[in-house]
């Protein structure tokens, strides 16, 4: 499968489905008001994330099926996060709840065998296996990405930017 073809689906269904999901927040009062942390002058519509994620289901699937485990774990594990983010979009979560549902995703990832098994080492380019680590470190990265692209969501589409970004990034070895 050619990945050019994977980003065209994706971005095709996100531009289809956006308005859709838009009016469906509109109509449901799903909407963030203005105030202290908005740059929003007027009420803005939530579930921006929905879109997305079914935008990344209808690629991934298309491009992979759903007879894969790692497909499923990672589809699962966003749909955790998509969850706890409506959920908190909805009825404002406590951080508590939201690293529970964080750490849950991550979780739900290494159950599917999805782990950071190996970096590379930044003094000769080789591969460090991390062995027992594997499954901490990933835990960590998964919850801190969380939160890191959490906290840049202030603007319009900045978040969403960046992830592109960061997916488009391609990597230098085969395995």
């Amino acid at each position: 499968m050619s990945y050019p073809y994977v980003f065209i689906v994706a971005v095709a269904t996100a531009l289809l489905l956006t308005p859709v999901i838009r009016k469906f927040a509109l109509a449901s009062g799903a909407l963030s008001h203005p105030g202290a942390r908005s740059v929003h002058t007027k009420p803005t519509p939530h579930m921006g994330g929905l879109a997305i994620y079914l935008a990344f289901f209808v690629a991934v699937v298309w491009a992979f099926g759903v007879g894969n485990r790692t497909t499923w774990g990672i589809l699962l594990g966003g749909l955790v996060i998509l969850v706890v983010g409506i959920i908190d979009d909805c009825i404002s979560l406590s951080p508590r709840l939201k690293l529970a549902g964080q750490v849950l995703a991550a979780l739900i990832l290494v159950a599917f065998g999805i782990r950071i098994d190996l970096i590379t080492n930044p003094l000769n380019g080789g591969m460090l296996p991390l062995g027992w680590l594997a499954v901490p470190l990933t835990l960590l990265w998964v919850v801190a990405m969380t939160n890191i692209l959490n906290l840049i969501d202030g603007l319009d589409g900045l978040a969403a930017g960046i992830a592109a970004i960061a997916a488009m990034r391609r990597h230098g070895r085969q395995r």
